[in-house]
């Protein structure tokens, strides 16, 4: 009797040893552990620094049954979303309040739900893309289905993944449980032991500092200057390409790969200057700069120097002359005895008389009219000699004010034209009859006459290439109708977060508007070779135009002067030989 008590006791006290050395406690050691998860240190680019946690489950989950502790675990610390098998439509007016912290409880099944969780993905999105996700699995999908597992997150972009193959029971010991991460990229695979608090943090590295040769597949037309610019097959430039490539490729390992959109070799992850917006590109950067519609005019070199050369016929000089004439007459007339010679011959032709021969009055009146002589004729032969001196003559226009006080006229297509386009431009915009006829008239150097409604990457590379040519071409600057550029992502991209990151620092740094102005710069800059100073050759024949019309008018004026004095003096010796 007392042997078997002796047993008994000793059995008791080795059962109550073994639970203080290894606990079976309710807990069962998981909820100390997504506890250490939770309140590991958050990267410190992800969006929301506080832990908003999202329970994502299915009907099958026996996650409250095996271990009852681990949902109030985050509910009763952490502001906590519950996603349940049957959804509800959430309300369009409300914006989704996004969850870093994702618990997804795929327990109770054999093979992963694939289809359940991404329909309740797509219906009801309620995670950041680098939200920090804890997969709860049963033993038999941990071991057998893991594949579809992993392949389902790569699928939804999900990379701060740790799966953990659960215990049937909070009864069962978790010192032999080894929780699971792998890296997409580098196809690294990381195990660590739940139990091991201090070594968690190893299932959750920063993945997004080295891709490790991922090709990232971007959509675009070829035709964007200076953002994406196509010239040869298979050989892009413009600022997204040096960008890519200098970040990308550089700093974190990522090579590109262009797509045409009307050859789509494979899916695209990136879309950039596409008309149509698709609903899979959810995910969007847009630029600084503003881009839209501008219009695109021709550069006036006519040089037009009759109006400037007719100064002294035009109204205000002729007024001028008037008053002088009637001042002239008014004063011979009443005065006679001071003003026995004209006026008006001395103004005109000069004086024939020695000034000692007119009197004070007559003297003063010279002296003025030869100052005003003066002045006239300086003011003349200075805006003369500007015409043929200045080169840019012609004031570009800058803003749609300036615009819509010049002569300018704007030719629009029919697929251009809209209510708004017409508001704003209103008589300047040319009818579709007035355009068939001029197209018809000029062809294609319509657009070296009228100004033109094109996108502002046309209108730049237009600008740029003929800036330097026969009849150069400008843009506006104030753009017509504003746009935005943008990045559009795939919804599960996980090239978006660090590129939109490293946007923003590209953006800060002014590399971005320096490589912008550069293209801009760049082709205007090569078309035009460098001179020597001294060898550019200050007037052509087009600059001294002004002097070639003063020598054709004398010409013809002399030329009238001597046949009307030539056949004068015929007459005159013809009437003579008569009598």
């Amino acid at each position: 009797m007392f042997h078997t008590l002796f047993i008994l006791f000793v059995y008791l006290i080795t059962i109550i040893m073994c639970n203080i050395l290894n606990p079976i406690s309710k807990h069962c050691n998981l909820s100390p552990s997504i506890h250490t998860v939770i309140q590991l240190q958050h990267q410190r680019f992800v969006h929301n620094n506080h832990a908003d946690v999202c329970i994502i489950s299915t009907n099958n989950s026996t996650l409250d049954q095996t271990h009852p502790t681990v949902k109030p675990l985050f509910i009763s610390n952490y502001p906590t979303k519950l996603v349940a098998e049957k959804l509800v439509a959430p309300d369009s007016t409300i914006k989704p309040k996004l969850a870093s912290i994702v618990l997804l409880d795929a327990t109770g099944w054999e093979q992963f739900p694939v289809q359940q969780f991404t329909h309740q993905f797509s219906v009801n999105p309620s995670h950041f893309i680098d939200a920090r996700f804890i997969v709860l699995v049963t033993r038999s999908c941990f071991s057998d289905d893991r594949r579809n597992v992993i392949q389902f997150l790569n699928d939804q972009g999900i990379l701060n993944y740790a799966i953990i193959p659960m215990p049937i029971s909070a009864s069962v010991p978790v010192h032999n449980i080894r929780v699971y991460t792998e890296n997409r990229f580098s196809n690294e695979t990381i195990f660590v032991q739940l139990d091991d608090l201090d070594n968690l943090h190893r299932v959750y590295p920063n993945k997004l500092t080295n891709f490790h040769g991922y090709t990232v597949f971007m959509e675009t037309s070829l035709d964007n200057f200076p953002y994406v610019i196509s010239y040869t097959k298979g050989y892009y430039f413009g600022v997204i390409p040096v960008m890519f490539r200098n970040f990308g490729m550089q700093f974190l390992n990522i090579s590109f790969f262009y797509i045409d959109p009307n050859y789509k070799s494979n899916q695209p992850e990136v879309q950039f200057g596409l008309i149509t917006q698709q609903d899979d590109f959810q995910q969007q950067i847009v630029f600084r700069e503003m881009t839209g519609m501008c219009l695109l005019c021709p550069e006036n070199t006519h040089r037009y120097f009759s109006p400037h050369l007719m100064m002294p016929f035009s109204v205000e000089f002729s007024i001028l002359l008037g008053t002088v004439i009637i001042c002239c007459t008014l004063l011979r007339l009443l005065f006679p005895a001071l003003f026995r010679f004209d006026p008006l011959c001395f103004i005109l032709f000069g004086a024939y008389r020695t000034a000692c021969n007119h009197n004070l009055y007559t003297q003063l009146l010279l002296f003025l009219f030869a100052m005003l002589s003066f002045f006239l004729t300086k003011a003349y032969n200075s805006q003369i000699l500007s015409l043929i001196s200045f080169r840019n003559f012609h004031t570009r226009s800058n803003t749609i004010d300036e615009f819509m006080q010049s002569d300018y006229m704007v030719l629009a297509h029919q697929n251009q034209r809209s209510q708004f386009i017409e508001d704003i431009l209103g008589s300047k915009l040319l009818s579709p009859e007035d355009e068939q006829r001029l197209s018809a008239h000029f062809g294609v150097n319509i657009h070296y006459h009228y100004c033109s409604l094109q996108s502002c990457c046309d209108a730049n590379e237009l600008s740029s290439v003929f800036q330097d040519e026969a009849h150069p071409i400008y843009t506006v600057k104030e753009k017509l109708v504003s746009d935005i550029f943008r990045f559009q992502f795939a919804a599960n991209s996980p090239f978006a977060t660090v590129w939109k990151r490293y946007f923003g620092w590209i953006n800060d740094a002014g590399f971005w508007n320096h490589r912008l102005q550069y293209y801009l710069n760049l082709m205007r800059v090569s078309l035009k070779a460098p001179t020597p100073p001294l060898s550019e050759v200050l007037f052509t024949f087009e600059y001294l135009m002004t002097v070639w019309q003063l020598l054709a008018v004398g010409w013809m004026i002399s030329f009238t002067v001597f046949i009307v004095e030539y056949f004068s003096v015929w007459k005159i010796f013809t009437n003579s030989r008569v009598k």
